[in-house]
C-alpha cells in the first residue's frame, strides 16, 4: 500500500488536508521529526479534526525511525530540485511518498543520498516553481494549500497507477 511521509511539517492547515485525504484514501500517513504545531489529541480536537480517529497515524522521531518500520518499502522524494519528472516514475503498491517542509523543502544531503528515487513535479512555465493554491485550489487550505494539493493529486494519480482506480459506480455502490 502507499504511505505518505511528511518530514517536519510546518503549516497544521496543510497536514490536516493531508491527513484528511489519506483518511478518505485509507492512506497510512507518517509524521517525521518535529512539527510547527501541536499533534496531540486536546489539540486536534480543538482545531474541530472530526475525521483524525479515520487517519492511520504514525509518529517518529527521524527518517531512520521511519525506514525502520518500513524495511521493504521504496522510499520516494519530492523535491523543486529533482530533475526526474514524476511522470517518468512506475510507482509501486510499496513506495512510501517523501515530502519536507513546506518553506524548505527535502535537505539537500538527503535528496543527493538519494537521487535516483527523487521526482519533481514538472511545471510548464519555468517561471513558476511549484503549484500555487490560489490559481488551482484556493477552497482546500489557507495561504500554502499547494501543498497538500500536490498531494491530493499524487494519491490520486499514483494510486490509480499502482493499483487500480476504482469506478465511480464502485464508489456509489460502496457507499449505499
Amino acid at each position: 500500500m502507499i504511505e505518505v511521509a511528511l518530514l517536519e511539517p510546518e503549516i497544521p492547515q496543510n497536514t490536516g488536508n493531508i491527513a484528511r485525504l489519506c483518511a478518505a484514501t485509507q492512506t497510512p500517513l507518517h509524521v517525521v521529526g518535529v512539527t510547527g504545531f501541536r499533534l496531540d489529541e486536546r489539540a486536534v480536537r480543538r482545531a474541530g479534526l472530526d475525521y483524525w480517529p479515520e487517519v492511520s497515524l504514525q509518529r517518529h522521531r527521524d527518517l531512520d525511525a521511519l525506514y525502520g518500520l518500513l524495511p521493504t518499502a521504496r522510499f520516494i522524494y519530492f523535491s523543486t530540485r529533482a530533475e526526474k519528472s514524476f511522470f517518468e516514475w512506475k510507482f509501486d503498491s510499496h513506495d512510501c511518498l517523501v515530502f519536507g517542509p513546506e518553506t524548505r523543502g527535502l535537505p539537500e544531503s538527503l535528496l543527493r543520498q538519494n537521487w535516483e528515487q527523487s521526482l519533481t513535479i514538472p511545471m510548464l512555465n519555468p517561471k513558476v516553481r511549484s503549484l500555487g493554491a490560489s490559481s488551482c485550489f484556493e477552497s482546500a487550505s489557507s495561504s500554502s494549500g499547494w501543498f497538500s494539493f500536490t498531494v491530493c493529486l499524487l494519491l490520486i494519480l499514483i494510486n490509480h497507477r499502482a493499483r487500480g482506480f476504482p469506478s465511480a459506480k464502485s464508489i456509489s455502490d460502496h457507499r449505499h
